[in-house]
């Protein structure tokens, strides 16, 4: 184990610069402990290994993912265009225009990175544009995350996969390892809203709203989903209240976005006091 270790310390010194006809993706390899790092041309990924090249060499080295501190990738796309396209709502858009540029760096999301982001950003995309081959492939790998967040969001999309099909045993399954409370109650809300419990469903959520709400992470869904789940139970008028409210507290976001389709789908004749 060693042994690599040491090689990637004498490659330190060498740039990716001028090398960008070797095969691969070029990224600076950080060793943990060590505040050394490498530049070199990442092939895969094989079990717990990061199998990479140096530069100048065509040979494949190995070292453990657990061993490896981050990943800096030099990606091209402009990440605030990719966002700005995200918050709007196009995610068609998002994958039109940035699914290739991102795609070499899917496998890698066991490490650290400087793209995880962007990733978020693109399996939301895919699970707008009901693309669900992409979705359950990103949902495995998000979950691989060492990031706790990243983690969180991999079991959300694995728990809408399963429910996809209407397998609530595995979605009730997956949801019962989600770490984050809120996170819990707010996917619970969702295999309850799947069954057809709307009241249930909105009871986990108000207890989300009242409970949890600095994150950001979970809060503004579980707005938007109560919103949803009026329309539900046909309170309408409650329904286009609470997407409007989303949409003001959370503008420029893409839920705030969500939230002003959704209220603007509601049919007006409908929007009247709710007995």
């Amino acid at each position: 184990m060693r042994r690599w270790f040491f090689s990637l310390i004498a490659l330190a010194a060498v740039s990716v610069a001028g090398q960008s006809s070797q095969s691969g993706t070029p990224a600076k390899l950080e060793v943990k402990g060590s505040g050394k790092s490498v530049n070199v041309f990442l092939q895969r990924v094989e079990g717990d290994n990061l199998i990479f090249q140096a530069v100048r060499s065509a040979q494949d080295r190995p070292a453990p993912a657990d061993k490896i501190e981050s990943l800096t990738f030099y990606p091209k796309h402009d990440a605030v265009a990719l966002e700005e396209t995200f918050n709007d709502g196009d995610y068609s858009g998002v994958i039109a225009l940035y699914g290739r540029a991102l795609a070499p760096y899917w496998e890698y999301m066991l490490i650290n990175n400087n793209v995880r982001e962007e990733l978020r950003m693109m399996v939301k995309s895919y699970f707008e544009t009901g693309d669900l081959a992409k979705v359950g492939e990103a949902a495995a790998l998000l979950q691989k995350s060492p990031d706790a967040e990243l983690v969180m969001q991999g079991q959300a999309y694995a728990v809408y996969m399963a429910l996809s099909t209407t397998n609530f045993a595995a979605a009730e399954a997956i949801q019962s390892q989600v770490e984050s409370q809120a996170a819990g109650l707010y996917l619970q809300a969702v295999i309850e809203r799947a069954k057809g419990n709307h009241r249930s469903a909105i009871k986990l959520l108000t207890e989300v709203i009242a409970s949890y709400g600095n994150d950001m992470n979970w809060m503004p869904e579980s707005e938007l989903l109560s919103a949803k789940l009026y329309l539900d139970m046909a309170c309408t008028n409650s329904a286009a209240t609470t997407a409007r409210q989303v949409e003001k507290i959370y503008g420029g976001t893409s839920t705030a976005n969500a939230a002003k389709i959704f209220a603007k789908s509601l049919p007006e004749v409908e929007q009247k006091t709710e007995k």
